[in-house]
């Protein structure tokens, strides 16, 4: 929603402990012009496409560097569990994001 927010866009996150269908009927009924859903499915499928990025560039150069896909996986599983970034440096005390970067960062 922040990032909405700092486009001039109202935005607010539906996290109830609901199905997804009850949650879009709920804001359907409210007549929310536009939804944006993203569930847990869609955020474990952009990890297994950043893992098939990896594994076809290394299937093409086994020494090509993928430290920067690597370092989006750990960045997403760390947003997944909901670390802090005090968590992310107890996790990986060698982390290449700086805690600004990590917190204005979203999935």
């Amino acid at each position: 929603a922040a990032y909405f927010d700092k486009q001039g866009v109202r935005a607010l996150i539906d996290d109830r402990n609901e199905k997804i269908g009850r949650k879009i009927r709920d804001n359907e009924i409210k007549r929310t012009p536009y939804m944006v859903v993203v569930g847990e499915k869609e955020q474990y499928q952009h990890i297994q496409d950043i893992v098939n990025q990896i594994l076809s560039v290394k299937q093409s150069d086994p020494s090509a560097d993928t430290t920067v896909l690597e370092n989006e996986i750990d960045f997403m599983v760390y947003k997944l569990y909901g670390l802090t970034y005090d968590e992310v440096l107890v996790v990986d005390p060698e982390t290449p994001i700086t805690r600004e970067q990590y917190e204005a960062k979203k999935l």
